[in-house]
């Protein structure tokens, strides 16, 4: 409860992300088509449109399994006939006009390697209109509008395809966290984006948008007391599901140094990462390997990195951490001097920096300053309705509970120096992955 402001924001949150449709894309596409409505939202006559759903369906089953070029365009035309039969009887973005019909705002989703969320804001008097549009969504959402739909997805692929430096990200990761599906695109590969099969997404939303895999966030104007019958008749209508603990391959543990190039068309520019395994979500070292980050560089340009900057040691340099369910990765980035340094030099730099750290050659009066840093950064996360409601999405789809992730202030004081030294010399070892940048592009899958 939060009556600071006249406003809740309600969040859904799915525990099921692209790690568990590996490289298909199929978790993204919950992201678009879950807006579209159910038999009862976005249709004039469900029961007529259904036949032309159900041949859809089976026509995209189809298609996935032909390979002739010529055959594939047949099958897509008559997607396409059987799409203009079926769109006689939608009403285009109902879901959303009936959200801002009721007060709703910023209506959006996201999806992650672990997680989906659905989320808007709206005003208090429409807390039981919001209930019930959006349980009705999780009961029986309708997969209509799906060719037009994958049109949105495919222009977002070509788009991440096109931007700077992001397929050498992949390519990175693919090497980095394989066999682990973290190392596939969120969105999925070009190939199998190509063949999408609405049958998959059905056995994925009965398999993953069940109660028991789900959390319900509300952050805002109201009262609890009033607010939970309300929840109990409409979200709780969502049926439980039985889920099935799935093994996946973790990281491949890495030995020794291993040597990596990725393309950027940049010319002139060298960029050299450094990776080492780190730790994920929840992990008891999570913070000290965080403190250890900043003392590397943080928001105040006083890390050591931060420095060799402002000397003009390096053009840029910075320390970066990723944290997932089940595994992370911790990354120290370097830019040489245009237009002689190697990376030798710059390397040289990087390293006498991180061991200044893992030597213990860390002021007191730093050390403290950070810690205070973090607990700030933490507080002011929970002082907006926004960041406090964004931050419970994190901390619930990691398994954590709210009044542990509370007491995050308590575990940043309870840190001492030595946890710092000891967490930098056991994760930056000699074992790390060095990414050198090569000028080039990689073939462009549109």
């Amino acid at each position: 409860e939060d009556t600071s402001q006249p406003k809740v924001i309600g969040s859904i949150i799915v525990k099921a992300g692209a790690k568990d449709s590996p490289n298909t894309g199929v978790a993204h596409y919950f992201e678009h088509i879950m807006f579209k409505g159910t038999d009862k939202i976005g249709t004039t006559n469900y029961e007529n449109e259904k036949v032309w759903l159900d041949s859809i369906s089976e026509k995209y089953d189809e298609l996935a399994s032909i390979s002739s070029p010529k055959e594939r365009l047949e099958v897509q035309k008559e997607i396409n006939e059987l799409s203009i039969q079926a769109a006689k009887y939608v009403i285009p973005d109902e879901f959303n006009k009936l959200i801002s019909q009721y007060g709703g705002t910023g209506l959006n989703a996201g999806t992650s390697w672990d997680y989906t969320m659905y989320y808007n804001t709206f005003t208090p008097q429409y807390m039981k209109q919001w209930c019930e549009i959006n349980s009705e969504r999780l009961i029986n959402p309708i997969f209509r509008m799906f060719q037009s739909e994958l049109e949105t997805v495919y222009e977002e692929k070509n788009m991440y395809a096109d931007m700077l430096g992001n397929q050498a990200a992949e390519k990175i990761l693919e090497e980095f966290f394989k066999p682990h599906p973290y190392r596939y695109s969120i969105i999925g590969s070009t190939e199998n984006l190509k063949n999408p099969r609405l049958s998959e997404m059905e056995t994925f939303f009965n398999t993953y948008y069940v109660a028991n895999n789900m959390g319900l966030i509300l952050s805002g104007d109201f009262n609890s007391d009033e607010v939970i019958p309300l929840l109990e008749s409409t979200f709780g209508k969502i049926k439980k599901g039985k889920l099935d603990k799935h093994v996946v391959d973790m990281p491949a543990s890495i030995n020794g140094k291993v040597n990596l190039t990725a393309k950027i068309p940049i010319p002139f520019v060298r960029v050299n990462a450094l990776l080492w395994r780190g730790v994920p979500s929840n992990h008891p070292d999570e913070i000290a390997l965080s403190l250890v980050e900043s003392f590397l560089s943080n928001e105040n340009k006083t890390g050591l990195l931060d420095k060799l900057i402002i000397e003009g040691k390096l053009m840029m340099g910075a320390a970066l951490s990723l944290s997932m369910n089940d595994a992370g990765a911790i990354a120290l980035l370097a830019v040489p001097n245009i237009p002689f340094q190697t990376y030798g030099s710059a390397q040289k730099h990087i390293f006498e920096a991180l061991n200044k750290v893992k030597n213990g050659e860390i002021s007191d009066e730093m050390f403290q300053s950070l810690k205070l840093e973090q607990q700030r950064n933490y507080l002011l996360e929970l002082e907006s309705l926004d960041k406090r409601n964004q931050k419970m999405i994190e901390v619930f789809a990691k398994g954590m509970k709210w009044s542990e992730y509370l007491k995050q202030t308590d575990k940043i004081e309870s840190i001492t120096k030595q946890d710092v030294i000891d967490v930098a010399n056991k994760y930056f070892s000699d074992n790390y992955f060095d990414v050198k940048k090569k000028t080039g592009k990689y073939p462009n899958a549109k």
